[in-house]
């Protein structure tokens, strides 16, 4: 007769068989409506699924005991939070889900659910030689997802958030998010997240926001709480909405140090620098913010936020900006941003504009447009293009 499995044995059994069948079958629900796949689930159910029983049976145990069931609430609540504290942790490693950013990885999970699932009940598995493959193409995914990061020269991309802004910079093994925000806040910030995700990043060397309108500044909560940064740069100006104060707090309960600009700033990392210029006013003004420079390799990219075209004089005779390859159109091509002066400073030979499909504000302008084109600069926007990738060769 064959000896019995230990109860541990059977224990981790059942519950991998239990997970793997779970998994999928909601896998094509979960690629549908939530965009990604879950490479951990397995990892955390083995481990809290026992917790998730035990809240469930205590919460039914709690029914039947009436007023005594009470008591029954701090157990509940320590097994919630370990819960919740476990995946937390789980979901911190990198690569704990695939998403559409990384096609292979999502490809590769959805193989390596299934042939898990089929080793559970082959009659003759031969375990070592499907894990020497899945392994190898495992690895092939992470390098893809991860050369972008792996080379010293820029990579930027400029989400698709609909109407708003969220600027990705990697370069010499920095990485900043510049602006996170849009029509959906949270959505922008999942978004940004889950670009970082998609090539194993789980921090970012810093997070800069322009100025505090929420098509710039609304998703920057969630990307805290989705990824860890290395120092948050805010424009030292005052800010009505609440996200101002609301940032620094999400920032200081990461630990994360904040700093107000109000002067010239610097960033270096190797091969390159952040230069972030302080915020330019007039009187009235609601536009105003600060301005980021990015350079690295012999390539620079400006960004200016929402100015308008006379806080982009007074930015022009403040600073002595050079020539760029690309420039991030201010305002998301609004007809009083991104003015001829700046574009014969700064000569741009590309130009990325965020902005939303259909949306009520008429960005971007013809009149931006047809400045941009008298510049000879080539013209990408995200309401056609979707997300715009700039990898300097």
């Amino acid at each position: 007769l064959r000896k019995k499995p230990e109860p541990v044995l059977r224990f981790a059994a059942s519950g991998l068989s239990a997970s793997l069948s779970a998994t999928l079958a909601a896998l094509p629900l979960t690629v549908f409506y939530f965009e990604k796949i879950s490479i951990a689930a397995v990892l955390s159910n083995l481990f809290l699924l026992w917790a998730v029983t035990a809240v469930f049976t205590l919460g039914l145990l709690s029914c039947f005991l009436g007023g005594a069931g009470v008591v029954l609430a701090v157990p509940v609540h320590w097994l919630s939070c370990l819960i919740l504290t476990g995946c937390r942790w789980i979901a911190s490693f990198p690569y704990a889900a695939a998403y559409p950013q990384n096609l292979p990885l999502m490809i590769w999970a959805v193989l390596a659910y299934g042939l898990v699932f089929w080793l559970l009940f082959a009659k003759q598995p031969r375990p070592l030689p499907v894990l020497a493959v899945m392994s190898t193409l495992f690895l092939c995914c992470i390098l893809w997802g991860r050369y972008r990061f792996l080379a010293g020269n820029p990579v930027i991309r400029v989400l698709d958030v609909g109407q708003g802004q969220s600027v990705l910079w990697e370069a010499g093994g920095f990485t900043a998010v510049i602006d996170c925000g849009g029509q959906y806040p949270h959505e922008a910030g999942e978004l940004a997240a889950r670009s970082l995700h998609s090539g194993g990043q789980t921090s970012v060397d810093a997070v800069i926001v322009t100025h505090y309108d929420s098509d710039h500044a609304g998703g920057v909560l969630q990307l805290l709480d989705r990824v860890d940064a290395g120092i948050v740069l805010l424009p030292d100006i005052p800010d009505e909405s609440g996200l101002r104060q609301a940032i620094e707090t999400a920032a200081e309960t990461q630990g994360c140090p904040v700093v107000p600009v109000s002067d010239l700033t610097e960033l270096e990392f190797s091969g390159g620098k952040l230069t972030v210029y302080p915020p330019v006013f007039r009187e009235n003004d609601t536009n105003s913010g600060i301005c980021v420079l990015a350079s690295a390799a012999e390539y620079d990219m400006l960004i200016t936020g929402d100015l308008d075209r006379f806080l982009e004089m007074r930015l022009l005779s403040r600073w002595d900006l050079p020539q760029v390859e690309l420039l991030v159109a201010g305002h998301h091509g609004a007809w009083d941003s991104t003015c001829q002066a700046l574009l014969d400073r700064v000569k741009p030979q590309v130009a990325a504009i965020s902005v939303g499909t259909d949306n009520s504000y008429g960005h971007p302008a013809q009149e931006t447009l047809d400045r941009l084109a008298a510049a000879g600069t080539a013209v990408y926007r995200t309401d056609l293009d979707g997300t715009i990738v700039f990898r300097n060769q």
